[in-house]
């Protein structure tokens, strides 16, 4: 696991929690705010507001290739309580979270009921 794996989490989690976060002036959102657009966190705070996700970064990495080197990517999960997933929703944050972050990153959506991380 990367050393950055638990920055990268919370990072993930405040994109998709964006309205909520925002409002409380989270420590990290500086972040996002260096790394993204104006459209971007507009189009952020719109889905944030209108649908309820929950972002899990899993750790696995998923291996690419690409002429004579490896990639490595992270998996993000998506999940919500929502019976018909929005697909348009999935594919925007397919597109932003990895441009936000300059990170690889695969995106799954989780069919079910929400999932959070255990904590013990």
């Amino acid at each position: 696991m990367e050393a950055d794996f638990g920055e990268t989490q919370v990072l993930i989690r405040l994109m998709v929690d964006y309205a909520n976060m925002a409002a409380k002036d989270h420590v990290l959102l500086n972040r996002i705010e260096i790394a993204s657009s104006e459209e971007g966190r507009h189009i952020l705070e719109e889905l944030s507001s209108s649908n309820q996700y929950v972002a899990t970064l899993l750790s696995i990495c998923i291996v690419g290739v690409q002429g004579a080197c490896r990639t490595y990517s992270y998996c993000v999960a998506l999940s919500s309580d929502q019976t018909q997933p929005n697909w348009n929703d999935l594919a925007t944050y397919a597109r932003l979270i990895p441009r936000t972050y300059n990170i690889h990153a695969h995106l799954s959506e989780v069919m079910g009921q929400l999932v959070f991380r255990r904590t013990n």
